[in-house]
């Protein structure tokens, strides 16, 4: 694996540095070029395509983010990040310069209304924030970013070409991030008593208020096509493979901590309520992989179909933010709620 840790200045200058250090480790690059008065990135690894946005004091519309976000209009600092299958220069921004295989809404036809849809680390300010830690796993075909924006209040976006599998099928690439459309523009100011804007983050797959936080594809009942990590599906069911989001997915990490009460008719018992209630607190050591669920049909049934890799669900309170441990020869570094494999 590769691991880089620094500082960075501003929006644009996170994302320069996030950039060169994907195409450092396997990714090749389709853009890196300002956008806006932000930066946008576009990079591949085989067929799969990222496009990330940095926007600096603009509005979510404006940054190539999702139409009808509640933070639309609000001119913010976030990177924003979605996941495709092709890269198209002269795309309009609100596509991500994305043109197919990316997540979009059930009602929008191939994204055409309103384009990509993905996640975010938000709240980034218009300054430096204190700190940076970027992993790589398998060469690059897993990349995960986390920032300190400011003391103890930490922010993530990740993506990968496949999540651990639970028996054989086809699909697994993944994308996650603090939060999701709906608030990904949003500040401090906006929302002073939310996770990952006011508070920090809540761990990968967590999903905040309905919002999906995460994004995997799976061929469960049909052909490959995106789940959301969600307690509902987005605004119907979903027809179009390998694009519409209104496949119900969810995680075993949410808990009221994070108003998620959706999912609770399909996982009604959570891995993070367990940690809390653990005898003596025994609950708090553990480190425990962050599984991934699809809604069979029209059933309540949730089948579970893989983890996030690398990343692992944590409630120990004895450990630094960012500080390391090492169990059974690897090495993991522990940020609130979180903990990251890091073998350097």
């Amino acid at each position: 694996m590769a691991y880089e840790t620094g500082t960075y200045s501003s929006t644009s200058d996170l994302l320069q540095k996030l950039a060169a250090f994907c195409e450092a480790n396997g990714w090749t690059r389709d853009r890196n070029a300002a956008m806006g008065t932000g930066w946008a990135w576009v990079g591949h690894r085989g067929g799969d395509y990222v496009s990330i946005r940095a926007s600096n004091n603009e509005t979510a519309t404006a940054n190539g983010g999702f139409a009808r976000s509640w933070t639309a209009s609000i001119a913010g600092y976030a990177l924003c990040v979605t996941m495709g299958t092709s890269y198209n220069a002269g795309a309009s921004a609100w596509k991500w310069l994305i043109d197919a295989g990316a997540p979009f809404y059930a009602d929008d036809t191939a994204g055409v209304s309103y384009g990509a849809i993905g996640c975010a680390m938000t709240a980034l300010g218009s300054g430096a924030g204190l700190s940076y830690d970027f992993f790589s796993y398998d060469n690059g075909d897993h990349i995960f970013a986390v920032v300190e924006r400011s003391a103890g209040l930490f922010s993530f976006i990740g993506w990968g070409r496949t999540v651990v599998k639970y028996g054989a099928w086809t699909g697994g690439r993944y994308l996650i991030g603090s939060r999701g459309p709906y608030y990904w523009n949003g500040g401090v100011s906006h929302f002073p008593s939310s996770a990952g804007f006011g508070l920090t983050s809540p761990p990968p797959a967590a999903s905040f208020n309905s919002e999906p936080t995460a994004y995997f594809t799976c061929d469960a009942d049909g052909s490959e096509r995106w789940f959301t990590v969600c307690g509902y599906s987005i605004n119907g069911p979903a027809s179009t493979p390998h694009g519409a989001t209104g496949n119900v997915g969810g995680s075993d990490c949410y808990d009221a901590d994070y108003n998620e009460s959706g999912l609770s008719a399909y996982i009604p018992t959570t891995k993070w309520t367990y940690m809390a209630s653990g005898p003596s607190g025994f609950g708090l050591q553990l480190l425990l992989p962050i599984m991934l669920y699809v809604k069979r049909g029209a059933t309540t049934t949730m089948s579970p179909v893989g983890e996030l890799p690398y990343q692992f669900l944590t409630r120990r309170n004895n450990v630094a933010n960012r500080g390391t441990i090492t169990y059974g020869g690897s090495t993991y570094m522990f940020f609130p709620k979180l903990a990251v494999k890091k073998e350097v």
